[in-house]
C-alpha cells in the first residue's frame, strides 16, 4: 500500500495547506535534537565537566529531579508534527512533538527502492515527492524532538497530509512504537 503513494502524491499530500495546523503537517527549518554521541554525555559541575554513562543506574547520584544537561546536536531540517490536533489546539502551553523528515537524495537509488518496498522497517515512513520540498523524503522515527508551541508557530509550514496520509502516518507511529504493522489497514478492515 505504501508504494502506491509513490506514484500518486494526491493520495498523501493535499494540494494546499490545511487552514489549521494539523497532525502530519510538515514544517521547514525545524530544530531536531539528537544526542551528540552514545553513551550520553552529562555535563555537571561549575565549570561543567563531562560524565559518561552506559545505563541510568550508573550515573553517580542518579538523575537530578530538575533535569540534566547533556551534549546534543541540533540540526535544522523538515519536521512533521506528531502532536494530535486536540492537544495542539487545547494545550497551547505544552511543547509539541516533531519527527524529522529527511531527504532521500542522500540515499543511493537502491536504498530508496528498498525503503519503499520494506514492510518490516518500522523506523521510517517514505513520502513521495512534494513540489515545495523538491524530492522524495522519509519520516525518521528515530529523531523525535519537542519544540515550544511559540517556536513551531514561527516555522514555515510547507505541506499538509490528506486524511489517508494522516491515517498512514498514525499507523506508522503505532508500528514504530509497538512493532505491530497496521499500515495498509483501514477502519473497514478491522
Amino acid at each position: 500500500m505504501v508504494e502506491e503513494y509513490r506514484k500518486d502524491t494526491s493520495k498523501i499530500f493535499l494540494e494546499t495547506l490545511r487552514t489549521e495546523v494539523s497532525q502530519g503537517d510538515i514544517f521547514a527549518d525545524a530544530p531536531v535534537a539528537a544526542p551528540l554521541e552514545y553513551p550520553l554525555t552529562i555535563l555537571r559541575g561549575n565549570p561543567p565537566s563531562l560524565t559518561q554513562f552506559e545505563e541510568l543506574g550508573k550515573l553517580p547520584g542518579g538523575f537530578k529531579k530538575e533535569g540534566e544537561t547533556c551534549r546534543m546536536r541540533i540540526t535544522r531540517s523538515f519536521g512533521m508534527l506528531m502532536t494530535h490536533d486536540c492537544q495542539y489546539d487545547n494545550h497551547k502551553s505544552d511543547p509539541c512533538l516533531l519527527v524529522q523528515v529527511r531527504l532521500m537524495t542522500v540515499l543511493s537509488p537502491k536504498e530508496v527502492d528498498e525503503m519503499w518496498r520494506a514492510k518490516s522497517k518500522f523506523r521510517h515512513l517514505p513520502l513521495p515527492h512534494h513540489p515545495t520540498i523538491g524530492c522524495e523524503t522519509y519520516v525518521d522515527f528515530r529523531r523525535v524532538t519537542s519544540v515550544k508551541r511559540e517556536q513551531l508557530d514561527r516555522l514555515p509550514r510547507v505541506a499538509s497530509l490528506t486524511d489517508d496520509g494522516r491515517g498512514l502516518f498514525v499507523a506508522a507511529v503505532i508500528a514504530f512504537f509497538t512493532r505491530k504493522d497496521l499500515r495498509g489497514h483501514t477502519s473497514a478492515d478491522e
